[in-house]
Order: C-alpha cells, then sequence, then structure tokens
C-alpha cells in the first residue's frame, strides 16, 4: 500500500503555501496533486494538507476536489471557508455549520459570519455566550429573555463528585432550605484591605442586611472570630471544611437554585473550565465596590447577556450592551 512518508510531508505543505500565496495554480496541480495523488495526500490526515487542499479547491472552483475533500473536514476555518463557497445554497450551508463544535466558536467567528451576512447561521447560536467589541444599545432590555442553565444535573455530578459523601449530605441538607441569594462571605471579609479585621466584619453585616434571606457560605476558619460567629449564627450558613475551595460550594448551591451570587469572584483560577458556565454563573453575579464600608452593588441583570433569537430578530452583546440584527 502506497503512502506518503512523515519527513515529505512539511516539503508538500511549504510548496502548496508558495504555490498558493503566488497563484501558481496550476503549478499544484501538476507538483503536487497529480505528483502524490489526491487520495494519497487525504490519507496522511494532516489537518494542514487537508486544509490547503481545500484552499486550492475553492480558488480554482473545483467541484469535483472540494467534493472528495468535504468528508475529511475537522477545521472550523474549513467549514467557515466552505460555507462562504455555497453561500448561496442556504441548506447545504446550514448542514456544513453543524459540523462546527460551537463550544470552540470564537469573537472572531461570530464577526465573520457577520461581516459576510450569513445571519440565518447566527439564529443557531442562541444561548451562545458571546459579544462584540463594540458599544451597542441599551433599548432592546425590555424584550431581551432570562435564559435559565441547561444541563444542570450534568454539572451538579460534576462538582459534587470532588466532595466526600458525609460532607455533601450535610451540605444537601443546608442548600435544599429556601433562599433568595448566596454570599461568598470570604470575598466579602477580605474586600476592603485584603485582610480581615474590624472593618471586615461590619462589611460582612452590611451584605447581609442588604441582602436578608441569603445562604451564607463561609470558611470554618473564620468562624473561631466570635465577631464574625456573632452576625451569622442567627442566619442560613454553611461552613465549609477545610482543604476544599470555598468555592466549590458556591457553585454546587447555585446549580441548585440558580439565584444570584453576591461576589467579586469571577471563579476563573479553580473548578471551572466549562466556558458555557463560567459565562453563566458570571451573569448572575452582584459585583460591588467596597469604599471604606459604602457598598454600591451593580444592579441584577434581568436579561442574560447572551445571543438571543427573538422572533425574527438577533439581539448580540456588546461591550456592556447589545446590538440587534433583523434575519
Amino acid at each position: 500500500m502506497e503512502f506518503i512518508k512523515s519527513s515529505e510531508i512539511n516539503i508538500i505543505s511549504h510548496k502548496f503555501h508558495y504555490y498558493l500565496n503566488n497563484k501558481q495554480h496550476d503549478l499544484i496541480k501538476i507538483n503536487i496533486i497529480n505528483k502524490y495523488n489526491l487520495m494519497l495526500l487525504i490519507n496522511t490526515k494532516n489537518k494542514g494538507i487537508i486544509s490547503l487542499i481545500l484552499q486550492y479547491g475553492i480558488i480554482t472552483c473545483d467541484n469535483e476536489i472540494i467534493l472528495i475533500i468535504e468528508p475529511y473536514l475537522t477545521m472550523k476555518r474549513d467549514f467557515l471557508n466552505l460555507i462562504i463557497y455555497y453561500n448561496k445554497d442556504i441548506n447545504k450551508c446550514i448542514n456544513l455549520f453543524k459540523k462546527i463544535n460551537l463550544d470552540l466558536f470564537l469573537q472572531k467567528d461570530l464577526e465573520f459570519l457577520i461581516n459576510h451576512k450569513l445571519y440565518f447561521l447566527l439564529i443557531m447560536l442562541d444561548g451562545l455566550f458571546l459579544k462584540l467589541d463594540i458599544e451597542g444599545t441599551d433599548i432592546y432590555n425590555s424584550i431581551l429573555k432570562k435564559y435559565k442553565l441547561m444541563n444542570i444535573n450534568k454539572y451538579i455530578s460534576l462538582f459534587t463528585k470532588k466532595i466526600n459523601d458525609k460532607t455533601l449530605q450535610e451540605f444537601n441538607n443546608i442548600i435544599n432550605k429556601k433562599y433568595n441569594y448566596i454570599i461568598d462571605a470570604g470575598n466579602i471579609l477580605f474586600s476592603r484591605n485584603g485582610l480581615i479585621d474590624t472593618h471586615s466584619v461590619n462589611d460582612l453585616k452590611t451584605v447581609i442586611d442588604t441582602y436578608p434571606n441569603s445562604l451564607i457560605i463561609i470558611h470554618k476558619r473564620h468562624l473561631k472570630n466570635k465577631y464574625i460567629y456573632n452576625i451569622i449564627k442567627e442566619q442560613l450558613y454553611y461552613a465549609t471544611p477545610q482543604h476544599i475551595n470555598d468555592d466549590l460550594f458556591i457553585i454546587i448551591a447555585y446549580l441548585n437554585t440558580q439565584v444570584n451570587i453576591i461576589t467579586n469572584d469571577t471563579f476563573k483560577d479553580h473548578s471551572i473550565d466549562d466556558n458555557y458556565l463560567r459565562c453563566h454563573i458570571n451573569d448572575v453575579l452582584i459585583k460591588y465596590t467596597n469604599e471604606k464600608g459604602k457598598f454600591t452593588f451593580e444592579p441584577i441583570q434581568k436579561h442574560t447577556r447572551c445571543i438571543q433569537v427573538i422572533n425574527n430578530c438577533l439581539y448580540i452583546p456588546t461591550k456592556y450592551k447589545f446590538i440587534e440584527i433583523v434575519n
């Protein structure tokens, strides 16, 4: 069985790039495709080579080569380039777009669709946390929706398995009670000077008074401070054990209720490696500024800052607001 040696792949790739950049398409046909055989090139399973073959097929409008190479495409940019090639065939473009892993979709890909006016594909991004780097406007706020987190059970299972059964049972007894907010006590206590002092205790009391009927998540070591303990002893709270990050319990409590979380933490430093979940949680945070004990809280978002499809319009988040695109 014939095959192309791995040592030749870089040489072929270099030639391919050179010919494409210099628009010497006839030399690609002669010195690469005819010389090495199209299927042997494909069977290298080299993503770069496959992408170059597609580029050649698109540039030369060689539909035969495009049809042959299409089943072997895996790269997002190849699907997007092929969508542009077939842009008048809506069904074909939709089927190609469905092959793209939207977990890997980026702001530049969103801009690509908008710049090419592929609005019929944008509706497939409903609920995706992507934004544009422009100003936008807030005139659409009254019609935007609040999205619930999907696949909750999957996430609950993912995070609860990090906690032993006894601790989890104790925690479940707490989080199954009714509360309207979750307070990240550690984040509040350290918010002023990065250390706990008498001011920190007052700061925590201020937040608890501002958001009554909250679940307070606090590390067990902080309860050794009698002033902190006296503030929360009549509240609904859970003291997290040693060697387990407080944020894990905050996340699990949120997954059970989807209520707002009072914290300036964005949960980037651990635990959440799922972009959808991280964005969704950050969308429900009530962030604050603490100026020597005077708190200013950001307003609760009444809508979700994700791409939204409402009737025939698309609403896409920007730096601070939204833009509207009529499909």
